[in-house]
């Protein structure tokens, strides 16, 4: 047993990791990235940090890929250009007409203040600090912005993009060619799940109180398949008595999908096994505003219903119908609808099959996904960069 949890450890974090560090990009980028100075752009396009490839080159299509001179191919998180354009001479010292995206974690080994173009800050899933306030000081006060969890403020340089929009544009090709392109699949037939098990899949690596609370009342209703070393209902203390939970319901899960499949990511390995459950976890690392991760559409595109837990602002986005809120200061109505469904065939299907995913279709894409090139998204942003 330790041996398959150690391998599903490495698997889902081990793997993705190096690939993102080895510069294992999806098909269009290599072409982009090689173009260089031959190709004709609007200016250059410099990374800085851990970023994920795809947001910027959907952001950017015009911008041809450079790697500014200076930085430290030794860092632990190196910049994936360097990867690409290792033999080549094609990197340049960038102008005034550039532009450097300083992506998640960071850090930077050459002076962002530096730089003579514009600089876009990608702040990840959980840093609300605002990163524009040093660039846009004196007479360049208009060429740093930030994206993430920011309240929209257009003319400060600041725009709100859920962490769950940017993690869509990393998606690998397999998941592409199956659900469309990006979120346009969910505005037409729903991904659905085998039903191979019925009950609920819990795969957590960080195991809050909540959560491992949450997994114990829900076993009294629903078996329960953990995936985790650690997360699998026990983390508060064995429990000792039937009312804390049902000891019955609990087990390893079944038949995890392997690494078969060359370039088997983060996304892939959730998505292939999260498609033979009917029910998923998928409760936030935190209840915060702006905080909205790939959680509940990793649950979504592999077709499970989505146990949701986390700020309230999901039900401006997702249909509330097509998935069960879990509040964790007020369970009952969760428990009560979990019971009602698993009891419902009728009622089930109806929230599988025929409830629309997002809660206004076409506008809420607009609105919160459409980074990629030609997007009102994409275009909010750019015209708030000037671009």
């Amino acid at each position: 047993m330790k041996k398959i949890h150690l391998c599903f450890l490495f698997l889902v974090v081990v793997v993705p990791l190096y690939q993102s560090q080895k510069g294992l990009v999806p098909p269009g980028v290599q072409e982009v990235a090689t173009s260089g100075n031959n190709a004709t752009a609007s200016g250059g396009l410099f990374f800085c940090g851990w970023i994920q490839w795809q947001i910027a080159q959907e952001i950017f299509p015009d911008y041809a890929v450079n790697v500014m001179e200076g930085y430290d191919e030794d860092h632990r998180k190196e910049l994936v250009a360097i990867e690409l354009h290792k033999g080549q001479e094609n990197a340049r010292v960038p102008t005034e007409n550039d532009i450097l995206v300083v992506g998640m974690f960071g850090p930077c080994s050459a002076p962002m203040e530096a730089f003579p173009g514009k600089v876009l800050f990608v702040n990840g899933e959980n840093r609300r600090k605002d990163m524009t306030q040093k660039l846009n000081q004196g007479q360049s006060s208009n060429r740093a912005f930030q994206i993430g969890m920011v309240r929209d403020n257009p003319e400060g340089g600041k725009l709100k993009v859920y962490f769950m929009a940017m993690a869509l544009l990393s998606l690998p090709p397999t998941m592409w060619r199956q659900h469309g392109r990006f979120l346009q699949h969910l505005t037409q037939p729903k991904p659905t799940n085998t039903q191979k098990y019925p009950g609920v899949i819990y795969m957590h690596g960080n195991c809050k109180p909540y959560r491992e609370r949450a997994i114990r009342q829900i076993s009294h209703i629903l078996p329960i398949y953990h995936s985790a070393t650690k997360c699998n209902g026990t983390t508060l203390g064995q429990p000792t008595t039937t009312e804390d939970y049902n000891p019955n319901n609990f087990s390893p899960v079944q038949d995890p999908p392997t690494a078969t499949t060359t370039g088997m990511t983060f996304w892939m390995f959730n998505h292939n096994l999260f498609h033979d459950y009917q029910f998923c976890l998928c409760m936030e690392n935190m209840h915060r505003p702006l905080y909205i991760t790939e959680k509940i559409l990793t649950g979504f595109l592999a077709g499970c219903i989505p146990i949701y837990y986390g700020t309230t602002e999901i039900f401006r986005i997702f249909n509330p119908k097509a998935f069960v809120y879990y509040d964790i200061d007020n369970a009952q109505p969760a428990l009560d609808q979990l019971a009602y469904l698993i009891h419902n065939k009728t009622a089930y299907d109806e929230m599988l099959y025929q409830q629309p995913i997002l809660l206004h279709g076409q506008e809420t894409i607009d609105e919160y996904f459409a980074l990629w090139d030609g997007g009102a998204l994409q275009r909010k942003l750019r015209d708030m960069m000037g671009l």
